[in-house]
């Protein structure tokens, strides 16, 4: 039996090396990676920014560079423009009795509108003689961000159902070069084919789950949970590869199907961080949700969640078997 499973093993091994996108598929995870070390501190510490006219003291232009980017313009109209446009930008101009005016759009959130005011005000303050409050800044608990984690777990458990994936292209590969029909004839039973694509997806799973994680968050992290929250989730995830190894008759057709099912399996999940709290209760169902969910926990408090870790497994096993039946109906194995 276990001469028959590496057999299986390593001929996915084997062919899998030469098929272009299932390589692109086991790189996807140091691209991934990079993309999110990158672009994540961009998102978590966005610099204001304040539009200016090009008549405001120089001074206050000075105090505003100091918390911020100063972007100036001609005039007031020029700088209300800039205002108005889409993203969060405050405008500082003087008025004509000699004051300072503070433009805002109104749907910034309630922190960057106070923010070119406190600066102006403090630097008047300043430039009159009269006392500024000082202010301590102590910090009571340290960690990372939390945009951070929700990506890195959103972007883990995606790795983990890119493994799935790249057996379902191991399967498509096997029907278009007819391999399944020897199978079919061959001693070869269904268990024992099925236990040796789960043994491909074990197999890849560390190896695609470090880079992805390790790249944007470091490799201060507890691993052993990681991968055990990405065992629970990987019945759940797997079924949506033999899902499209069931259903797809060509490349076309995978890619298609593999369009169709990612927003399920792996987009879904953000809801669980969105919803509000009475709301919940509609993603119970779901194993990505605890999956996605499980992770976050484990990069956020470095324990295991075990709740999550059996909730994520017992909500995925009755998916994975009822893709696993559709399979071997579609392979036709003649023996059990």
């Amino acid at each position: 039996m276990l001469g028959r499973m590496w057999t299986v093993l390593r001929k996915d091994l084997r062919t899998g090396s030469r098929d272009q996108l299932i390589v692109y598929l086991l790189l996807s995870p140091i691209v991934l990676g990079l993309l999110l070390s990158l672009l994540l501190p961009i998102l978590e510490d966005p610099k204001p920014q304040f539009a200016v006219s090009s008549e405001l003291d120089r001074d206050i232009v000075a105090a505003l560079a100091e918390h911020g980017e100063v972007l100036e313009f001609d005039d007031r109209h020029a700088v209300v423009e800039r205002v108005r446009l889409r993203d969060d930008v405050s405008g500082v101009v003087p008025t004509a009795e000699g004051g300072t005016e503070v433009i805002v759009e109104g749907d910034e959130s309630e922190e960057l509108q106070l923010l070119a005011r406190l600066v102006v005000d403090r630097h008047e303050r300043i430039q009159s003689g009269k006392a500024v409050a000082a202010v301590d800044l102590v910090a009571v608990a340290s960690g990372r961000a939390k945009i951070r984690l929700i990506v890195a777990a959103m972007v883990g458990y995606t790795i983990v159902t890119l493994t799935g994936l790249l057996l379902g292209f191991t399967i498509l590969e096997e029907k278009l070069t007819r391999t399944s029909f020897i199978y079919n004839v061959s001693p070869l039973r269904f268990f024992e084919y099925f236990g040796a694509k789960l043994a491909l997806a074990l197999l890849l799973l560390p190896a695609m789950l470090v880079p992805a994680v390790a790249l944007p968050l470091g490799l201060s992290v507890n691993w052993l949970g990681v991968f055990i929250m990405g065992l629970a989730g990987l019945p759940f995830a797997v079924s949506m590869g033999l899902v499209i190894g069931t259903f797809a008759n060509d490349q076309l057709g995978a890619i298609g199907l593999m369009k169709g099912l990612l927003p399920l399996w792996t987009s879904l999940p953000i809801l669980g961080f969105v919803l509000p709290e009475r709301w919940l209760w509609t993603q119970f169902a779901f194993a990505n949700h605890w999956g996605v969910q499980g992770l976050f926990l484990v990069l956020q408090d470095g324990q295991t969640p075990w709740l999550h870790v059996g909730l994520a497994f017992v909500t995925g096993v009755p998916v994975l078997l009822v893709t696993a039946w559709l399979l071997r109906r579609r392979l036709g194995f003649a023996t059990d």
